[in-house]
């Protein structure tokens, strides 16, 4: 099963641009955390401490679940056969 990855109208096909696309997107989720768990969470007068337990909580929770993705990824590309998302203005 390959992953498709298409950027307007053209497929990448250069295994370390996806790495790259996968990492760049993971850390942007976790830096989004991190701006709600430093920023907001603290100015609504929840505790730092508080935030950063969540923040460790919520790391090791996107790391786990990688794996698990994939698992199930493979999984069900051998059960269904290849989806295909697609999106086009």
């Amino acid at each position: 099963m390959r992953t498709h990855i298409i950027i307007n109208g053209k497929e990448v096909t250069n295994p370390l641009i996806k790495i790259l696309l996968l990492a760049v997107a993971v850390s942007f989720s976790f830096i989004i955390t991190l701006l709600f768990l430093f920023v907001i969470l603290p100015l609504l007068g929840l505790a730092v401490t508080l935030s950063i337990g969540l923040i460790v909580a919520v790391f090791l929770a996107v790391f786990i679940s990688i794996p698990a993705l994939m698992f199930f990824m493979a999984l069900f590309g051998r059960l269904f056969g290849e989806a295909e998302f697609r999106i086009r203005r």
